[in-house]
């Protein structure tokens, strides 16, 4: 019998005592072996004549296979490998091959060794939106450029499109900040003479 934990190491539940223990530590992989002997030669009637858990490995010295199919655990001269297949069901742990007493072959069924196709996350629609608008900034400014350099002649700063809306554009966001504090209304009337247009009209904003 096979005390088997394969994702964690954890300390297996002895629930018999034992002449021989070494599986007292945190491990991955652990064997209970069971002797018996039978009392006499003429009735079939035995007699347990020892009980044994061997420490078979942990999850820190191990290594796949090269197929990936199989983990291996080294213990010291001797090995376990631990054969991985899909199977619908929780985990099934089986002895495949105990033929060499130090490389013991076991089979592991399990739903979490089937293989699954991994989905690379694609673009998220920020970055999506945030590509579309560079490069709409990056076409409005090239092509701005070129349409004042070569079709107006215009030179320096100048070659800059829109440059008065850019210009005004820190004071148009100072003002909008300015009406929302406001709770967006306009500014009292002053009692000073009137002035044209209304600074309280549509036409004063």
């Amino acid at each position: 019998m096979y005390f088997y934990h394969p994702c964690f190491d954890a300390l297996p539940t002895t629930t018999e005592p034992a002449v021989n223990n070494t599986c007292t530590t945190s491990l991955s992989l652990c064997r209970y072996v069971r002797t018996m002997n039978k009392l006499n030669t003429t009735e079939d009637t035995f007699k347990i004549d020892s009980k044994i858990y061997e420490f078979m490995g942990t999850s820190n010295n191990t290594e796949f296979n090269s197929d990936g199919h199989s983990i291996i655990y080294h213990n010291g001269p001797s090995s376990t490998e631990v054969l991985l297949i899909c199977a619908q069901v929780d985990g099934e742990l089986q002895v495949n091959s105990t033929a060499e007493p130090n490389n013991v072959v076991l089979s592991f069924y399990s739903r979490y060794a089937c293989l699954k196709q991994i989905e690379e996350p694609g673009r998220s629609l920020g970055s999506t939106l945030l590509i579309i608008f560079f490069s709409c900034v990056v076409f409005y400014l090239v092509l701005g450029i070129c349409t004042k350099k070569f079709l107006m002649g215009a030179t320096g700063i100048e070659v800059i499109p829109n440059l008065g809306f850019w210009s005004d554009l820190p004071n148009l966001v100072k003002d909008g900040w300015a009406f929302a504090i406001n709770g967006f209304k306009l500014p009292m009337r002053s009692t000073g003479p009137a002035t044209s247009p209304d600074p309280n009209s549509y036409d004063s904003i």
